[in-house]
């Protein structure tokens, strides 16, 4: 496998994303809204994404959520190995940051059906779900309804986040998927994407 170091994210995804979507290829305007507020996360796991490009839309996955059975991502990453034989091409994706306006980071080449067995066999069970509002959060059970209502005490609705079952397990997994990803070869972008327009 291959990775690509500090390359234009945006614009080498959605010339890979041409080569392989043919329908629904408005799903990665989503996918750059995405990246591109990740850029000011502070938590370095919120910017690590898998991004999957498929010929009927693309997806754009937390990394971190990935890894918890039972989350939209893992369910979302799984169903396509498991449902289809669509051509799947399948990268982590690092947020660096921005530089002169484009986001920047590194892209690294996976084998989906390889790593989605990898990603079954690794996962860590699901625990609570935090939900996170303007002035603080709350903590539910999994198989509670999330409202995204407001809160009394704490304000307006943000955002959940699935939270893991052993926090430490998780951390270790994701601390072995970027050693794992660091020693692959390093590869020319433009070379690659012009391999796979071919």
């Amino acid at each position: 496998m291959l990775k690509f170091e500090n390359v234009n994210i945006i614009k080498s995804l959605k010339a890979i994303m041409y080569t392989n979507t043919k329908h629904f290829q408005s799903d990665f305007d989503i996918d750059i809204k995405i990246l591109t507020k990740a850029v000011k996360k502070q938590n370095p796991e919120s910017k690590i994404y898998l991004w999957m490009s498929r010929p009927e839309g693309t997806w754009c996955l937390k990394e971190k959520d990935t890894f918890i059975k039972g989350t939209r991502e893992y369910n979302t990453f799984c169903y396509y190995a498991e449902n289809t034989q669509d051509k799947i091409l399948v990268y982590v994706v690092e947020i660096a940051g921005m530089e002169k306006r484009r986001v920047m980071g590194n892209i690294y080449e996976l084998d989906y059906q390889k790593f989605y067995r990898h990603v079954k066999e690794v996962s860590v069970e699901r625990g609570d779900v935090k939900l996170i509002y303007e002035n603080g959060e709350r903590i539910q059970t999994a198989e509670e309804r999330i409202t995204e209502a407001d809160d009394p005490d704490f304000g307006k609705f943000l955002y959940f986040e699935d939270q893991p079952k052993d926090s430490d397990a998780l951390c270790s997994v994701l601390q072995e998927e970027k050693c794992v990803r660091n020693h692959f070869k390093c590869g020319d972008i433009n070379a690659y994407i012009k391999k796979l327009s071919v």
